[in-house]
């Protein structure tokens, strides 16, 4: 009997540790299962228009989505997006997509438009990305900066590069002040060659306050000119600044009018000359005229000369 027990034991010692590896084994290949019968979406990276979120300033935050699966591709991707105070989707109150398929070890990318406060006082703005295919769902936290380039920005500008003699052009742009404690002082000048040559006096200017402003432009001579439109202002914290807004080279023609006058002496050139070709030929055969005439009087002359002789 204690063999038998003694055997017995043993036999189910060993049932019980094959069954425990057995199942061991069997978790673990479903759990890997599992894992490549789904898709494996992932947040890899995103990308955002200047780099960077500049107060007062459009942008555009592209996301990219990776599908880490063995296999199994993503369908019916939703992408939504929290979004920090500071900024507002340009279309619509939400940010929010749908991807028809995210391929097994593949990328795609999503994009979404915003418009940025100037009101932004933060150095970095949190975007949290939620994503699901209805079978995996995962978020990621986008800690993306805010920087400023300059304290303003600038759209539609109007920037003439061919001019006329003595005809008066306008150069003009949308300016708006990013600057959070306003700037003062504000003038739109004109450069020619470096040179002072118009301006306009703008003012003081708000926090997120809009301009459009033009300046008139009238050269006098002809010819090649490098022309700036440039921003002078305060700053709020009183410094002198400088913002280029445009700059080309631009080419000054002749006046149409003095154009129209020349043409109009080539004409009465061309008339001129053609009238006096005719008078030259009139005269010309007057000459041949009289020249004929004056012959055949000789001849007539010397005819009678010759019948005078015989009769004597």
């Amino acid at each position: 009997m204690k063999n038998k027990v003694g055997r017995a034991g043993v036999c189910f010692i060993v049932a019980m540790i094959s069954f425990f590896f057995t199942g061991k084994m069997n978790v673990i290949a479903a759990e890997n299962t599992s894992v490549n019968n789904t898709s494996m979406l992932y947040v890899t990276g995103y990308e955002v228009t200047n780099e960077t979120i500049i107060p007062g300033k459009d942008f555009t935050l592209t996301i990219k989505l990776g599908n880490f699966s063995k296999g199994v591709d993503a369908k019916n991707v939703f992408v939504s997006v929290n979004n920090p105070d500071g900024v507002t989707p340009e279309y619509g109150t939400v940010s929010q997509t749908y991807v028809e398929t995210v391929s097994a070890g593949e990328e795609v990318e999503v994009a979404f438009k915003y418009n940025s406060w100037t009101t932004i006082q933060a150095d970095v703005l949190n975007f949290n990305v939620n994503i699901s295919d209805g079978l995996t769902y995962n978020t990621a936290q986008l800690r993306i900066p805010v920087g400023r380039i300059t304290d303003f920005d600038v759209d539609d500008i109007t920037f003439p590069v061919v001019y006329e003699e003595n005809k008066t052009e306008y150069v003009s742009a949308k300016i708006i002040n990013l600057d959070n404690a306003g700037v003062s002082n504000v003038t739109m000048v004109v450069r020619c060659n470096g040179e002072d040559i118009a301006s306009t006096n703008i003012g003081t200017m708000s926090a997120g306050k809009t301009k459009t402003q033009s300046v008139s432009v009238t050269f006098e001579k002809a010819g090649a000119y490098s022309l700036e439109l440039v921003l002078t202002y305060v700053d709020g914290e009183g410094n002198n600044k400088e913002y280029t807004i445009a700059s080309e080279s631009v080419k000054v023609i002749e006046s149409s009018h003095q154009s129209d006058n020349q043409s109009f002496t080539s004409e009465q050139k061309v008339q001129t000359v053609q009238q006096s070709v005719p008078q030259q030929e009139s005269q010309t055969q007057r000459i041949v005229v009289m020249c004929v005439s004056g012959i055949l009087l000789i001849a007539v002359c010397c005819i009678i000369l010759l019948l005078l002789q015989k009769r004597k």
